[in-house]
């Protein structure tokens, strides 16, 4: 702490002691004056005691303060004895604070005497006598001229014990004076007291609480360690946990916070308990540190500054315990048995309506459990209401909602829906207990989806008027259609309406007064414009309306122009307000058009969706309802019925007509006239239509009762059309057909077929056998010619003449395909020559199995697969994949001997690759058992990756990596059959990963000219080969010639065909099966004797004999009898092949 030293500043003062007269009888007292006026100190700090006695110096008098230390500087002897003495109450009254004197016995006999450390032992003797003048003095009396000092210092005398509370009271004063009670010496001259110097250290009393004071004289602390007061001599009101206490160094005895919280002002040391205790706590609070509530109150948990410390339970008085008090820490109260919440405020579950008088609170739910939903028996804790399945109501959920019964525990909606049929019942709500609907007329079912017998509803386009079935057909003309053709029309077919025709048909009513929708199907090559159709209703003087439209009398009457179109198109018309009960009378009026007139189909009257209940209140089914609704537009209920349409007809036409219709069949058309489809039309007899069965169906005539109408069956090629109606079942046929049907051609013509008529065989007269020919124009031609008029010979014929060709009989060894010039000169063979190619030229004969180069090197072209990227994609770690050639690799290779198989690869990833010792690449043959095998030098990378192998021995090996090495026959062998190539497509255990097959290429050697540019190929040979080989390495037998080991390809030997000598062409070449067998032969080597012949085929010649002439007559009446040759064999030991029975 910084101490203030209050310095008192003197003139050197010399006060002498003179004696003055007895006054009374007592001894003179002496007065202390200065020598001189000059050395008189201040005034007010020197005083001559009143009773003589004493000299005193008084600094000064001010506020409190803590006295530490004093100085007295004298410039003469120190007194033989003084007094500092201290004042409470500004000068009222004065206590000693210490003596000094040479000898404390002589000076101050009463005094208590205090050594060097007697203060230290005991601090209580504060204000004995010291015979020291500071302490530490060495000695009571200096007789020196210097200066001289009286040093009292308790701060040093006291250490740290000055800061006790006691010695700072003791020190604590206003004023402060030194009494001077007898000078230094008694000689004359000497006997003053010359005062040079006095100082005073003190400090603003704060008890160590303060760094600094203000105010007046710097007497009010700025108190610290949450002191307060002038002198920080108290706590502060919330800061009294602990006794006030002064500090001192090191020791800031700072008062303690009482943690009240903030819900106090000030709080109270309670000794006994050792601690500060909250006075008056506030926000309901309450307990030595105002952290507990108040009865009916709990500690707020909200943690806002503004939020109150405690909040009241509001507990609800209905649903708590009479004379309960909640829990202070969460505020719960104490709830009755059936009663739950903080606040006890509602009823638990399953209970309901909290009320003062129930003694458990609530009382229990009464649900149904068939009905409620979720927990059995949960409902409104307010009024008991269960909380119901979807389908239900009811207080108890004991009731199915309108349009729901059978009420069920295991129907997780409660109830089924009544779902009544929106156009067959009269409204959605059913009985509760058996669901069944109110229906409407004729309908029945539980749902009301039911027709009943006897009756029907119509289809969406039920009303209409089908255009050509007038009574008569006025200027118009029918176009028949099948109900099959497409696009699909109804009734017979089409009305083509010429221009300005005006046509009338029999009067329409409607079941119910709304708005219909009229459509028009038709079809017209050119547009057709100023078309009327008017719905007059003679003598009708009954207004109506529907929705959206005023009162109306005057019936429509409609004008509208039709598009082109080719086909069969539906168009709206227009709207027309209909009422029920009104008999209209329909008239068509066709307009102008610049084409062969008007098609109509049908009109159409569907009804205005708007004004049906079944589509307003569809909700989501709208969309579809529309959907429908305008695929009525057309004439294809297939395509209505496939689209689930049916269930919208129903509806919206049960709506229409209030229900069901009867059926009304027509007794002569119909199979039972009572009875009819419920959503379609009667059942017909064969060949009747309509939905009552009152017309013969198109192409059919003749309506008979009882029967139907029969069937025109006009061929389609053959007739003009397949009707008849108009012309009592008589087919028109187009040109060169006739028949009933027009079902042929006429004599020497054909092409019934071609839709277009019959046309003429023109044969050729000379050529041809006659002028008939078949249905495709083919006339019957002489032997050896050919074409479809007989106009050329025959392939293997030549020499066209009226008796017909000749045969070009070229040898089959010698010549390509047997064929012929004109002049009869085959086409030879190079190894054949002559007019019949049956002449050999002269050759050389050496070894089959010798292969040597020509020495002549050809040149290459390219088997290849190019840029088509391959992809293999590995799902199983463990699996094996190839890319495998396709066909075009296939076959005889042998070219490729000595050239380069290349391909590309890459792949998706190069983690956990893996080698293989079975190889990568495969080369398969049809004569070999193993494959040859090569291996990868490397796997594949990222980037595509060039792979070259050449096809020669050196570089393969057979059957796997570890196998020997193939020789040049092996090698040979695979590429003259080679089956197929294989490409390891997969080089990791990891899944998902994919190979790349880029490009593959096969070199082969060629003796194309064209490819001459190209570098000329090695190890190709040229083999001259012995007379039953062929080909460029002998891998073939001449024609002939078969091989004898069909298992060894073109490695077997090649030996003769064995056909008996019956048979002049090739045998085939691996199996050796003759063709063409001669001289009445059969079988694969001509073996046997053909059907209807004879003999031993084996050993015969080719000679002719006639048999009859050596039978005897019976046998010869058998034979000419057609018996069967067997008897002439089971007879007979015939050695040839002769002509038999015919």
């Amino acid at each position: 702490m910084d101490f203030q030293r209050i310095a008192v500043y003197l003139t050197l003062v010399y006060c002498f002691f003179v004696v003055l007269p007895s006054i009374n009888g007592d001894c003179a007292d002496r007065a202390c004056f200065p020598p001189s006026p000059d050395l008189t100190g201040p005034q007010d700090m020197v005083a001559i005691a009143d009773r003589g006695r004493k000299c005193h110096i008084v600094p000064f008098s001010r506020d409190t303060f803590l006295f530490q230390a004093t100085q007295l500087v004298f410039q003469s002897l120190r007194p033989n004895s003084l007094v500092i003495e201290k004042s409470e109450d500004h000068g009222q009254t004065w206590a000693p604070l210490r003596y000094y004197a040479r000898s404390c016995a002589v000076s101050f006999p009463d005094v208590a005497f205090l050594a060097q450390d007697a203060f230290e032992e005991n601090h209580n003797v504060v204000s004995g006598c010291m015979q020291r003048y500071y302490y530490g003095d060495a000695a009571s009396f200096d007789s020196s001229n210097e200066l001289q000092q009286v040093i009292y210092n308790p701060v040093s005398e006291l250490g740290a014990r000055f800061y006790q509370q006691d010695v700072l009271e003791f020190f604590r004063f206003t004023d402060i004076r030194i009494n001077l009670v007898k000078p230094g010496s008694s000689d004359a001259g000497r006997d003053y007291f010359a005062v040079a110097d006095w100082s005073v250290t003190g400090h603003c009393l704060c008890y160590g609480h303060a760094e600094k004071c203000i105010g007046q004289n710097e007497a009010s602390c700025v108190c610290e360690h949450n002191t307060m007061g002038q002198h920080c001599d108290q706590c502060k009101p919330l800061y009294n946990n602990k006794p006030w206490a002064a500090a001192f160094m090191g020791h800031p005895n700072e008062c303690e916070d009482c943690g009240c919280s903030g819900r106090t002002t000030s709080c109270t040391y309670d000794e006994d308990k050792g601690y500060g205790v909250c006075d008056n706590c506030t926000e309901n609070s309450t307990g030595e540190k105002c952290d507990h509530c108040i009865e009916d109150f709990f500690i707020n948990p909200g943690t806002g500054e503004a939020d109150p410390f405690c909040i009241p339970c509001n507990c609800t008085a209905i649903g708590i315990v009479p004379g309960s008090v909640c829990n202070e820490t969460q505020g719960q109260c104490v709830c009755k048995e059936n009663v739950q919440g903080r606040q006890c405020q509602e009823c638990k579950d399953s209970y309901y309506q909290l009320d003062r008088r129930n003694a458990q609170g609530c009382q229990m739910c009464d649900c149904d459990t068939r009905g409620t939903d979720g927990a059995p028996n949960f409902c409104d804790k307010l009024n008991g209401q269960c909380i119901c399945k979807t389908n239900v109501e009811g207080i108890r959920c004991d009731l199915c909602k309108p349009g729901f019964f059978n009420l069920s525990l295991a129907d997780p909606d409660g109830c089924t829906p009544c779902d009544c049929n929106g156009g067959g019942a009269l409204s959605n709500t059913c009985n509760n207990l058996t669901g069944l609907c109110d229906c409407k007329m004729n309908i029945g079912g539980r749902s009301c989806d039911v027709v009943d017998s006897g009756f029907y509803v119509p289809l969406l386009d039920g009303i209409k008027i089908e255009a050509e079935l007038l009574d008569t057909l006025q200027m118009a003309s029918l176009v028949e259609r099948p109900e099959t053709a497409m696009p699909r029309s109804s009734g017979r077919g089409l009305l083509l309406v010429p221009a300005a025709t005006s046509l009338t048909y029999p009067s329409m009513t409607v079941p119910r007064t709304q708005r219909y929708d009229i459509v028009v199907r038709y079809s017209t090559p050119s547009i057709s414009s100023n078309n009327r159709l008017s719905l007059s209703a003679p003598g009708n003087t009954i207004s109506y309306s529907c929705a959206g439209s005023g009162s109306i009398l005057e019936p429509p009457q409609l004008t509208f122009d039709l598009s082109e179109t080719t086909n069969l198109s539906a168009v709206s018309i227009g709207q027309a307000c209909l009422a029920a009960g009104i008999v209209y009378e329909p008239n068509f009026t066709a307009g102008a058009s610049l084409g062969s007139g008007l098609a109509i189909d049908t009109f159409v009257f569907l009804p205005v969706l708007a004004d049906l209940s079944v589509y307003t209140e569809s909700g989501n089914e709208s969309l579809f309802i529309e959907s429908c609704w305008e695929d009525a537009k057309v004439s294809d209920g297939v395509l209505r019925s496939e689209g689930n349409c049916s269930k919208v007809e129903f509806v919206v036409m049960a709506e229409l007509y209030n229900g069901a219709i009867g059926c009304t069949c027509n007794v002569s058309g119909s199979s039972n006239s009572a009875s009819c489809d419920p959503r379609r039309s009667c059942d017909c007899l064969p060949g009747v239509s309509g939905r009552e069965c009152d017309y013969c169906s198109a192409y059919h005539y003749d309506f008979m009762p009882g029967v139907g109408c029969q069937a025109c069956n006009c061929d389609p090629f053959g007739s003009q059309e397949q009707s008849c109606y108009l012309s009592g079942g008589v087919c028109d046929c187009k040109a060169n057909v006739t028949g009933d049907r027009c079902d042929q051609c006429l004599p020497e013509h054909y092409g019934l077929t071609s839709g277009t008529g019959c046309a003429p065989c023109l044969c050729e007269p000379l050529y041809s056998l006659h002028n008939q020919c078949n249905q495709t124009g083919q006339c019957d031609c002489k032997p050896g010619v050919s074409g479809l008029t007989c106009s050329t010979c025959l392939t293997g014929f030549f020499n066209l003449t009226s008796e017909g060709c000749q045969e070009c009989l070229c040898n089959p060894l010698g010549s390509r395909d047997g064929i012929c010039r004109s002049d009869g000169q085959c086409d030879c063979l190079e190894a054949a020559v002559g007019l019949k190619c049956d002449t050999c030229p002269e050759t050389s004969e050496e070894d089959p199995a010798r292969i040597e180069s020509s020495g002549q090197l050809t040149f290459t072209h390219i088997l290849t697969l190019n840029r088509f990227v391959l992809e293999l994609e590995g799902r199983d770690a463990e699996e094996d994949l190839f890319f495998v050639s396709p066909d075009v690799y296939r076959g005889d290779l042998r070219t490729a001997y000595g050239q380069v198989l290349h391909f590309v690869l890459s792949q998706t990833t190069v983690e956990n690759q893996s080698r293989f010792l079975d190889g990568d690449v495969f080369l398969y043959g049809l004569y070999s058992e193993e494959p040859l095998v090569t291996g990868l030098p490397s796997n594949p990378s990222l980037e595509e990756t060039p792979y070259s192998f050449k096809l020669h021995e050196r570089y393969w090996r057979i059957g796997n990596m570890s196998g020997k090495q193939p020789d040049m026959v092996d090698m040979v062998r695979i590429l003259s059959a080679l089956d197929q190539i294989k490409i390891r497509g997969k080089y990791t255990q990891l899944v998902d990963n994919s190979v790349f097959l880029h490009e593959v290429r096969v070199t082969l050697a060629s003796d194309d000219n064209a490819l001459s540019s190209n570098p000329p190929a090695e190890f190709v040979e040229q083999c001259q080969c012995p007379d039953q080989y062929n080909g460029q390495f002998c891998e073939s037998c001449m024609l002939g010639y078969r091989w004898q080991d069909p298992s060894m390809g073109p490695f077997s030997d090649c030996v003769l065909c064995d056909c008996n000598s019956h048979s002049l062409l090739p045998c085939d070449i691996m199996s050796g099966r003759c063709s063409n067998c001669t001289h009445n032969t059969a079988g694969d080597f001509c073996e046997i004797c053909a059907d209807g012949f004879y003999g031993n085929a084996t050993i015969g010649s080719s000679g002719r004999l006639d048999i009859f002439k050596d039978l005897p007559f019976f046998l010869q009446l058998i034979a000419l009898l057609d018996i069967k040759c067997i008897i002439l064999i089971l007879l007979f030991s015939i050695q040839t092949c002769w002509i038999g029975c015919p």
